[in-house]
């Protein structure tokens, strides 16, 4: 059930990264006083840049977060973090 947070305590925003607690969807708070779901990192991040005026670490690092986060808990990844590509791909 891991999942990291990334919190913007001036913007006031939280978002959890995909896991079973979130229904494997990014969640941004607050959106029209409560949690917005997204399965997609690039509509997560533009909600967030839209409605935050914020920029939400690109997907290969939120992939590398979740992964580092991962490894720590000793929890399975979730399936839907893209995987980072190799160089030349």
């Amino acid at each position: 059930m891991g999942h990291v947070q990334l919190w913007h305590s001036s913007g006031g925003v939280s978002v959890l990264t995909p896991s079973r607690l979130t229904g494997n969807q990014f969640e941004i708070y607050p959106i029209d006083g409560w949690k917005r779901p997204s399965a997609d990192t690039h509509l997560a991040a533009t909600i967030v840049r839209e409605t935050f005026a914020l920029r939400l670490p690109g997907p290969a690092r939120m992939t590398a977060l979740g992964r580092w986060f991962g490894r720590i808990r000793g929890e399975a990844i979730p399936a839907n973090l893209p995987a980072k590509k190799k160089v030349g791909e």
